[in-house]
């Protein structure tokens, strides 16, 4: 099945987690998203805002454009 652009963008998020070691509850102390919210966001996203990914972002320490820019392009590759 083909991933969404906010399946690929959350699996980034999460993917710079794992990398820097950091844990949801911190994301969520950093960020003020509840842990039940922020699960979701990164496993089960519909729909995310730039808004909630810039914020993430700056939450994990990870360059906005970088995760946008492989999120679209794994999307491309994906449809080649």
């Amino acid at each position: 099945m083909k991933e969404t652009f906010s399946e690929a963008v959350a699996r980034q998020l999460r993917g710079y987690m794992s990398q820097k070691k950091i844990q949801q509850a911190t994301i969520s102390e950093r960020t003020g998203i509840k842990p039940r919210t922020l699960a979701r966001y990164l496993n089960e996203p519909k729909q995310l805002s730039l808004e909630t990914v810039q914020l993430l972002c700056e939450a994990i320490g990870v360059d906005l454009f970088t995760v946008i820019a492989t999120a679209e392009r794994e999307i491309k590759e994906q449809s080649d």
